[in-house]
This record gives structure tokens, C-alpha cells and sequence, in this order.
């Protein structure tokens, strides 16, 4: 699901956490982070 940048930002801030960025160069990459984040329902930036 796409959300503004805000809205993660701000819950980030709120609950005291950083929040990850990364930088994916293949489809695999990004499909691991993807499943990473939606086993923890935790936001992902890419």
C-alpha cells in the first residue's frame, strides 16, 4: 500500500523509532524487503 511520506514520518517521530530507507538495484531486492516489512506490518521506504 502507498502512504505519504509524511504520515510514516510522523508516526516514526511520534513513537520514538527510526525509520529504514533502502535503496534496491534488483526486483529480488526489493521483493525481500517487501516481505520483510508486510511479516512485521512495519512501513518501508524504497
Amino acid at each position: 500500500m502507498l502512504v505519504p511520506m509524511r504520515v510514516i514520518l510522523e508516526a516514526a517521530d511520534k513513537g520514538n523509532y527510526a525509520q529504514g530507507a533502502f535503496n534496491v538495484n534488483a526486483v529480488c531486492q526489493a521483493k525481500a524487503v517487501i516481505g520483510v516489512h508486510e511479516m512485521f506490518r512495519s512501513p518501508a521506504i524504497l
